[in-house]
């Protein structure tokens, strides 16, 4: 077991999901507490699946094993690893249009499958795309 330790500013815009909930669980006085929490909001990750712009090229689509770039539209599925300290949740990405092989991957792998329908249900709800981009996903989903 180890720790890693944060400056409160800095965890808010790397752990925002994690620093919200132990924030919302302690009792104690934290200094500055009204500009923290706004950063937090800022930066939390929204729940998964999600679509989002890609923010930088370095990912890469697990349906068809290119590179995402910087700027398109990927979604964001999540995914649990094993790594010598033990089970760690991560983002898998896929572009909108290799959704459905992603989702046929999965099953194929033995995890746990979704269907196409539910998954875009859940990525309209989680994410924070314009109107605009949110049809395009939709649409290459769907294979449009």
């Amino acid at each position: 077991m180890s720790y890693r330790y944060w400056h409160l500013a800095c965890a808010a815009t790397k752990l925002a999901n994690e620093l919200r909930d132990a924030l919302a669980a302690f009792d104690g006085p934290v200094d500055d507490r009204a500009s923290l929490d706004a950063l937090v909001e800022e930066h939390v990750r929204p729940d998964m699946p999600y679509a989002e712009r890609a923010a930088s090229g370095r990912a890469r689509c697990r349906a068809c094993d290119t590179t995402i770039k910087k700027g398109e539209l990927r979604i964001a599925f999540e995914r649990v690893y094993e790594s010598p300290m033990g089970p760690q949740k991560a983002a898998a990405y896929a572009h909108p249009r290799c959704v459905p092989r992603y989702l046929e991957r999965e099953v194929e792998r033995g995890r746990a499958g979704m269907e196409l329908g539910e998954a875009m249900r859940l990525i309209a709800a989680h994410s924070k795309l314009g109107a605009q981009d949110a049809e395009m996903v939709r649409g290459e989903m769907r294979g449009e």
